[in-house]
């Protein structure tokens, strides 16, 4: 007879978020650390510029795959040591084909509808005398091959890892203590804060609570992986094709303000009206609130959080500094 495994729970509390929360923040930042010490003595043995051996193809590739493995592994590792299902992130992929194109849909339209809100937002961040960035980061694609790892790193693997942890875990736990809607919003904060940026501030928080919406709405975490992977691969699909030809769909002056209001306005109209006209018809689930005292390690998160945050915001504008 097979030994069948026993789980002691199959949910997670706010507490068990918050404690993932805390691990999701400390360990990328070891790794980088860490990553940033191996590929500078690299470099010194090499006689090159850290810059050339960070934005290879295998030490972005091997960093991506690490960080697949650190996430992955905070939730089999923690589940098992709390004795909690790891189904309790509620993966779900079983959904009907019409579920899966109204989330396809959202995802699109939150993308197009408020990237000129971003603009908006970085054009007056310059304004204050902060360093914007337009790079694309390590992985800029300029030809096919560059353009596919592009979907692996910076849409596939990040649409997996990242709901793994804060919709399959942190969000599913904080439901336990607050409403459906608050939730929505700490866990969405907490997936800002842990993009350490400032010049991506909003767009995390809108798409955090997107993400959590969904689903709240779908009773799936797969749902909020297939919008998180439609947001992140439409970005990518753009950037590869402003790099090949020229286009650029980024706009200025006063149009590029209104284009934002008008967008704003739009995107969350039509999500407003999908959840009238098909998520109201379908799943409206609550979990039960257990809890009646808040974890302390919630305000210990939050905490290490806006720290981290502002180290990583103040290096930046350091560091910035003193290449100009």
């Amino acid at each position: 007879m097979d030994k069948q495994t026993t789980y002691k729970s199959n949910i997670y509390t706010h507490d068990d978020g918050s404690k993932v929360f805390i691990l999701a923040m400390l360990l990328p930042f070891i790794v980088s650390f860490f990553a940033s010490y191996i590929a500078g003595a690299i470099a010194t043995g090499k006689g090159v510029e850290i810059e050339v051996i960070t934005s290879s193809f295998w030490f972005v590739l091997v960093v991506s795959l690490v960080n697949v493995a650190m996430y992955v592994g905070i939730w089999m590792c923690y589940s098992k040591l709390k004795e909690i299902s790891p189904m309790a992130v509620s993966f779900k992929p079983k959904m009907k084909w019409h579920t899966y194109l109204v989330v396809i849909l959202l995802g699109v339209v939150m993308l197009m509808g408020l990237q000129y809100l971003v603009q908006a937002f970085e054009n007056l961040l310059g304004l204050t005398g902060y360093p914007i960035d337009d790079s694309f980061g390590s992985i800029d694609p300029q030809n096919v091959g560059e353009y596919f790892f592009a979907i692996f790193a910076l849409a596939l693997v990040p649409a997996f890892c990242e709901e793994l942890i804060f919709r399959g875990i942190v969000f599913n736990g904080l439901r336990e203590r607050f409403s459906t809607r608050w939730a929505l919003v700490i866990s969405a904060l907490a997936f800002t804060i842990v993009h350490g940026n400032l010049q991506q501030l909003i767009y995390p928080f809108i798409l955090g609570c997107l993400l959590g919406f969904v689903m709240a709405r779908t009773g799936s975490l797969f749902a909020s992986m297939v919008v998180h992977f439609v947001n992140n691969f439409i970005v990518v699909t753009m950037r590869f094709v402003e790099n090949i030809t020229g286009f650029s769909m980024q706009l200025d002056g006063w149009i590029l303000y209104l284009v934002a209001g008008i967008g704003l306005v739009a995107a969350f109209g039509v999500w407003l009206l999908i959840d009238k006209c098909y998520f109201k018809k379908k799943n409206k689930e609550e979990v039960e609130i257990t809890s009646q005292k808040t974890s302390s390690y919630l305000y210990i998160a939050f905490a290490i959080g806006a720290a981290l945050y502002v180290l990583n915001v103040a290096t930046y504008v350091i560091s910035s500094g003193l290449a100009a």
